[in-house]
């Protein structure tokens, strides 16, 4: 999960729509705020270490696009992993621990991987979004998917 050298690693919570949109304009605005590791998430677990710290990341980004989900009734999560210019990434203060924002929108080239529930996981995944306590999802993993293979995955 390290970013590609001199950017930041963001993790977008995003739906089905979403890479749809990023398919087709080459470009995503995130409707939500995106998930790093920040400051803030080293200071919240000062014992982790780099490979732990981005898999919280990860996990807050795919908690975060249950609430993409619910307006979509969509039920299968999304995360994009992007590789983004430092210069583009703000932490967001008072936020979650690795919360930040983007200074624009992700490019299509700025893709590191997509990771994607898989059908499998659409029954507990609507079970949540219909009241289902969010930890029923902590033995569900997200698939993981090359830029390369998104368009095959939507279609």
């Amino acid at each position: 999960m390290t970013a590609r050298a001199g950017s930041v690693r963001v993790y977008l919570p995003a739906s089905l729509n979403d890479l749809s949109t990023l398919t087709t304009t080459g470009s995503l605005r995130p409707r939500a705020p995106g998930q790093a590791v920040t400051a803030a998430l080293r200071a919240a677990e000062p014992d982790g270490d780099i490979d732990e710290w981005e898999f919280l990341a990860f996990l807050a980004a795919a908690q975060a696009s249950l609430g993409l989900l619910e307006a979509e009734g969509s039920p299968r999560r999304v995360v994009v992993s992007a590789d983004i210019d430092p210069s583009q990434v703000r932490e967001v203060a008072h936020a979650g621990a690795g919360d930040v924002q983007l200074g624009g929108d992700v490019e299509f080239s700025e893709v590191a991987a997509v990771h994607v529930d898989g059908p499998e996981a659409e029954p507990t995944v609507s079970a949540v979004l219909s009241g289902a306590h969010p930890d029923s999802l902590d033995d569900v993993a997200l698939e993981w998917y090359s830029p390369s293979e998104v368009a095959d995955l939507l279609a």
